[in-house]
């Protein structure tokens, strides 16, 4: 799931954390932030953790900004931004997990958590 996008409000003034809202903030989901490849840098306006209640969220943080995608209903190509364009990275991963063996969920959880890089649990990333 997308962790939000409200990491900065409407005025570009970072938000506090506690803004990993609904979907993101599901209990026994996978919340994505939106890692920027470019600046190499959590973008700004990803949400951040812990919730609102002080569970860990975001999980994970993908690739999700400047990222090229079919518009719908057309066949244009858009280039978009956000914790809803780096979730399907996520996805993608889950699904050659699928793919490759007989792996249940809480397998692939703890595969995806266990290997990403980073040293323990950030509030902006996971």
């Amino acid at each position: 799931m997308a962790a939000g996008n409200d990491g900065v409000d409407n005025y570009k003034n970072l938000r506090p954390p506690g803004t990993v809202g609904t979907p993101g903030n599901a209990f026994n989901i996978l919340s994505v932030a939106n890692y920027d490849i470019e600046n190499k840098e959590i973008a700004v306006d990803s949400s951040k953790g812990p919730t609102n209640t002080g569970r860990r969220k975001p999980d994970l943080a993908a690739p999700g900004s400047r990222i090229w995608a079919a518009k719908a209903s057309t066949s244009d190509l858009v280039n978009y931004s956000g914790t809803s364009m780096a979730a399907p990275h996520v996805v993608g991963a889950v699904a050659l997990m699928r793919q490759g063996g007989n792996l249940s969920p809480e397998q692939i959880r703890a595969i995806l958590l266990n290997t990403a890089s980073g040293s323990g649990w950030r509030g902006d990333s996971g």
